[in-house]
């Protein structure tokens, strides 16, 4: 079973957002890194709105390339070490268990992009993206890890330990470079270099 270590503020704001908001769908981007023994979640991101369509209201009227784009342009902005390691969706429970192929599909679809965009390649652990699932009845979440390597494997449950301040337990390193750099130019009137 995957270990998710969940930021507590992080899903108290998210809910507390969508319960006040009386929101009946959202979809959004899990942002985290991805480990061996746990993953890591430190942002919920929601699927910003397209432009062509109003914001969806269930399943039915979600758009994967609009996740997917989403995706690649938050990606863009991450540090290195952190990305986006799968989405969530805020809905009723037995909805996402019905929709678990066409969550499989974007899951698929996003690991594909990121081993394509990744020069050096996925490591072996990284080979499964998170669908988390926020209910939208009664405020149980629950974690699912789907194999994108390998889509016989299907999904597999995941236990979310919400832990105060995941992203403290992230290493984080700074670092400075100093350089001297003198650029050499000619006068117009061939008078030397100043």
């Amino acid at each position: 079973m995957r270990q998710v270590l969940l930021d507590g503020a992080l899903l108290e704001a998210v809910q507390t957002r969508l319960f006040t908001a009386k929101a009946p769908f959202e979809t959004g981007l899990v942002i985290g890194r991805l480990s061996e023994q746990k993953d890591y979640v430190i942002a919920l991101i929601p699927t910003c709105d397209s432009e062509d369509a109003p914001p969806p209201t269930s399943w039915a009227d979600v758009d994967d390339t609009l996740i997917l784009d989403h995706a690649a342009i938050v990606s863009g902005m991450l540090p290195g070490g952190v990305s986006v390691i799968g989405i969530y969706a805020f809905c009723p429970a037995d909805a996402a268990k019905a929709k678990e192929s066409v969550v499989h599909s974007i899951l698929r679809k996003l690991y594909r992009k990121q081993a394509a965009a990744s020069p050096l390649g996925l490591e072996d652990h990284e080979d499964e993206r998170l669908f988390l699932q926020l209910c939208s009845k009664t405020k149980r979440n629950t974690i699912k890890a789907f194999s994108c390597k390998d889509t016989s494997k299907g999904s597999h449950p995941g236990e979310i330990k919400v832990t105060p301040n995941v992203a403290a337990s992230l290493v984080k390193i700074t670092s400075t470079y100093g350089f001297d750099l003198s650029l050499e130019e000619e006068k117009e009137d061939g008078g030397g270099i100043w």
